[in-house]
């Protein structure tokens, strides 16, 4: 029994918890600080970045832009499309390019006159007849 009364007291439960909850609250107040100035070095970045954008739009606008000579433009491509007609009509005419275009526009005819000669055949024959097969 003597050894128990001779042992060291426990800790007041108390006192500890107040230590810790002191050093949470100092803790937190140090990250407080460090957000706040975390945000802060953040928007002075961004004012930063903004007056420097601020300032090259300025230079820019101060620039004078060369005015563009549409005039100069629209010659030169004049002349080039008059050099490429005379270029076209000085040209000889290839025969086998004209006999295989007569070709084609014969060949085009004797189609369309088939077509003609077949909607005239089908415009000829009875409607009743055509519904009877298709029933």
């Amino acid at each position: 029994a003597d050894k128990i009364d001779q042992a060291p007291a426990m800790p007041d439960a108390d006192y500890i918890f107040h230590g810790l909850e002191q050093r949470f609250d100092v803790l937190s107040g140090m990250m407080e600080r460090r957000q706040g100035d975390a945000i802060e070095q953040g928007n002075m970045l961004f004012r930063d970045l903004e007056r420097r954008l601020d300032e090259v739009a300025d230079r820019l606008d101060q620039r004078s832009m060369p005015q563009v000579d549409s005039a100069g433009i629209m010659d030169a491509i004049d002349a080039r499309f008059t050099a490429l007609a005379k270029r076209m009509e000085t040209r000889a005419p290839d025969p086998a390019g004209e006999a295989a275009i007569r070709g084609l526009e014969s060949r085009l005819e004797d189609i369309s006159s088939r077509l003609d000669a077949s909607a005239a055949q089908v415009a000829g024959i009875d409607p009743a007849l055509i519904r009877s097969l298709e029933a």
